[in-house]
């Protein structure tokens, strides 16, 4: 029977493979409102473990393994680029915050925050990114580059993942926002994932930013869970708008990617010439 569902599961549009993929990963979201009550932490383990079985069957019936897709760091080097990472997505965010809080003037004051909720908050946002990057850039991302190259799947990949941030209560210009900064996002990771045919970097990267994204808020309405909060009144609201928002967040990713395309090329030249 699994012999017969692989041979027909090969046989479908890579399309219709992807959107299967994914489906099945809002299927374990769905499925996370039964352990809902144990926390948030719980949740994202919960989905971590699921989503690497789920991409382990959904590669079984493509006869291939789980680490043909880079899914974990399997060497000193992965690891070291899931640090680099890290450091490059919690840079990226002080950046965006310091321009940010420069436009509109706001003051950050000092939150208390117990050492135990920081641990927590740290396995719950890891997990999170990491599913999202395996659920995205993992095997959706790489079928279609196999298939169509690098800017169908990029583009494709950028728009299911800015489809999965979006809610039913969003303006129209809510929905642009996200669709262009997470679209942004997703060009990035996938860089990352490009260059280092590895999940840690992308995935070090995205966990970077959304850990510090918590605890160094950028808006009044972000207050609660961080280390700062931004002082009441101090944000100057009239400075704000669209193009305040987004357009540090564009520079900023898009200097990253710069940065990571010029160092994959210098490291291509470099060994080049050394087999010359």
């Amino acid at each position: 029977m699994i012999k017969s569902l692989s041979v027909v599961y090969q046989t479908m549009h890579p399309f219709l493979r992807v959107c299967i993929f994914l489906l099945g990963n809002y299927g374990l979201i769905f499925l996370t409102q039964f352990i809902g009550p144990l926390g948030e932490m719980a949740v994202n383990i919960f989905l971590c473990i699921t989503c690497i079985l789920f991409t382990w069957l959904i590669l079984k019936l493509e006869d291939r393994k789980l680490d043909e897709i880079g899914w974990r760091p399997i060497n000193s080097k992965h690891w070291v680029q899931l640090v680099i990472g890290i450091i490059i997505g919690m840079a990226m965010l002080v950046s965006v915050a310091y321009i940010l809080k420069w436009q509109t003037g706001f003051s950050w004051q000092s939150t208390p925050l117990p050492m135990l909720a920081i641990g927590t908050m740290f396995i719950t946002v890891l997990a999170s990114a990491y599913v999202q990057e395996l659920a995205f850039r993992g095997y959706p991302f790489q079928l279609l580059l196999g298939k169509y190259g690098v800017w169908p799947a990029q583009i494709v990949i950028a728009i299911l993942f800015g489809l999965m941030h979006l809610s039913s209560n969003m303006s129209c210009s809510d929905v642009a926002s996200i669709m262009f900064t997470t679209g942004i996002g997703s060009f990035l990771f996938a860089l990352a994932y490009l260059k280092t045919k590895n999940l840690a970097l992308p995935t070090g990267i995205h966990f970077g930013w959304n850990l510090l994204q918590i605890l160094l808020p950028r808006h009044p309405s972000q207050n609660g869970k961080g280390l700062v909060k931004i002082v009441e009144g101090s944000f100057n609201a009239t400075k704000l708008n669209l193009w305040t928002w987004i357009m540090p967040y564009a520079v900023i990713m898009l200097i990253v990617a710069a940065g990571l395309w010029l160092y994959s090329r210098k490291k291509k030249s470099s060994k080049s010439y050394e087999v010359n």
